[in-house]
């Protein structure tokens, strides 16, 4: 994808252009137009095939932030790609109008949830202060942030 980032495609972050994200074995395409996004498409799938990969077109989504619905479909070979409001990527709720709202909600559920179950240590007599903040601080807060 090399040729892609050189041809001053993709969204603009900081006045840097970008137009994929990849983290292990996820690619994220990012263009302001639907056509660019196809061409993109098409080029990364030609790419896959090169090395012997394949697109899954089960697991490949679509979404346009700023509009809830679109009528325009990304087609990986002619299968047409699921359009949707909202995505998990590398552990954060994106959704379609920005809002963190649920992210916020899901992060604060997830610490409650780790929280509830070190029932045992928040009740222990024989478990120091310092040591319940500790297991609070390693537990609990990074559950919130690392989901």
């Amino acid at each position: 994808m090399e040729n892609i980032q050189d041809n001053g495609t993709g969204v603009s972050v900081q006045g840097e252009r970008i137009n994929n994200l990849r983290f292990a074995d996820d690619i994220d395409l990012l263009e302001y137009s639907h056509e660019k996004l196809q061409e993109n498409v098409c080029e990364l799938n030609i790419a896959a095939q090169r090395a012997g990969l394949k697109i899954n077109e089960d697991k490949t989504k679509a979404m346009v932030f700023g509009e809830e619905t679109t009528d325009m479909e990304i087609k990986v070979q002619d299968e047409a790609i699921e359009n949707v409001k909202e995505f998990v990527y590398l552990g954060s709720l994106l959704t379609w109008n920005n809002d963190c709202t649920r992210e916020i909600t899901r992060r604060i559920a997830k610490a409650k949830g780790v929280m509830a179950g070190l029932n045992t240590i928040w009740n222990s007599k024989q478990i120091s202060y310092k040591t319940k903040l500790n297991v609070l601080k390693t537990r609990v807060f990074s559950s919130s942030v690392c989901l």
